[in-house]
């Protein structure tokens, strides 16, 4: 009888239990095996996908996701934003800009908002037109004062610019030395025309 309930000297109970036990461990493992394969698969699949797709253009992407008309851009001082643009007609001295042969000039307006609790000297030089072919800096601004303390003001920039449907950029440097920023201009195609000397528009 003890012969019976005996195999290979370990009593057939503890066999069977121990079985039991095994093939569940098995079972578990299996499973995970699976989950685990299942998901570098998944892992391979997105970065296969995201490595086929080609990439935009660094300028693509910046001049994608510059300010542009009405943008708010946050200064050490406040922020300021660029409000219109116009083409400029008329004798030039009304304009009060020189305008070299071959180029075009056109008038921005800004606004900006001194949030500081003291007053703020605005200077043209924190802003020029800038793209592949060049700067270009203001040939004009409307007078500036000190800007008083929790004040805003509208400032008048005036350039010449090479003609072209598409204006360069604006770009913002700021007095304590930020990274300069850069706003998008409209098309030429869409702008209003201003004569300084009659003070009208469209002529």
């Amino acid at each position: 009888m003890a012969a019976e309930e005996q195999v290979n000297g370990v009593p057939t109970a503890f066999s069977a239990g121990r079985r039991r036990r095994v093939d569940k461990t098995l079972v578990v493992a299996a499973v995970w095996a699976v989950a685990l394969t299942g998901g570098v698969l998944g892992v391979a699949a997105l970065i296969g996908n995201d490595g086929s797709s080609p990439s935009p253009h660094p300028r693509t992407l910046q001049r994608a996701h510059a300010p542009g008309p009405g943008d708010r851009v946050l200064t050490s001082f406040g922020s300021f934003s660029m409000n219109s643009v116009q083409t400029l007609v008329g004798p030039q001295r009304a304009m009060h800009l020189t305008v070299p042969r071959g180029l075009q000039p056109v008038q921005v307006m800004v606004t900006v908002n001194n949030l500081q609790h003291r007053s703020l000297t605005v200077q043209s030089g924190w802003f020029r037109l800038v793209d592949a072919r060049g700067s270009f800096p203001v040939g004009y601004s409307s007078p500036i004062h000190r800007l008083a303390a929790l004040t805003t003001k509208g400032i008048l920039l005036r350039f010449a610019v090479p003609p072209g449907s598409r204006l360069p950029r604006l770009e913002y440097r700021d007095p304590a030395g930020r990274a300069p920023v850069l706003v998008n201009l409209p098309s030429t195609d869409v702008l209003q025309t201003f004569n300084p000397a009659t003070h009208q528009h469209g002529g």
